[in-house]
């Protein structure tokens, strides 16, 4: 059987900034050189959930963290985180690996790094996920700008070590 047994848990943004707050979007689709990074290494890509777009859907106002500091959003960050959670323990189960989460830096939901969004700070609850590597997408990052060159040379080292 062909596989690699090792995921990459991604934050549903990384693969579809279509969910993204408008007009916050960078690119029109998936951010496709990670994708494609995340593939040329032989890691299966595990979309997480966004929160954001299931409790305020896609006509939602830009919020920032203490907006969504709320106790309704915080339990869908724990159900969600739940739901994601089991996923991952039916791969672990099957013998395979998670390896890293990439986080969005600056996300009021899914910032890993620097200020720890909601839904991450959910998922931290189960502690094979609390340890994991994590990296996040900065927030400046835009196809083709030096910044994304800079993460896509620290993103293939992050990687490499997984």
């Amino acid at each position: 059987m062909l596989r690699s047994h090792k995921i990459v848990l991604v934050s549903h943004c990384v693969l579809n900034q279509n969910s993204v707050v408008y007009p916050l979007a960078r690119t029109s689709g998936p951010f496709k050189a990670i994708a494609q990074m995340l593939m040329d290494h032989d890691f299966g890509i595990v979309q997480l959930s966004c929160p954001e777009i299931l409790m305020y859907g896609m006509d939602r106002l830009p919020m920032t963290k203490s907006e969504y500091d709320t106790p309704d959003y915080k339990s869908l960050c724990t159900e969600l985180a739940k739901r994601d959670f089991e996923l991952v323990r039916r791969f672990r189960d099957g013998n395979i690996r998670v390896a890293g989460i990439v986080g969005i830096d600056q996300s009021p939901s899914c910032s890993q790094i620097e200020d720890e969004g909601h839904f991450m700070t959910a998922l931290k609850q189960f502690e094979e996920l609390s340890n994991l590597p994590r990296i996040d997408i900065p927030e400046s990052y835009a196809v083709g700008s030096k910044t994304a060159d800079d993460f896509h040379e620290r993103f293939i080292i992050w990687l490499s070590h997984l």
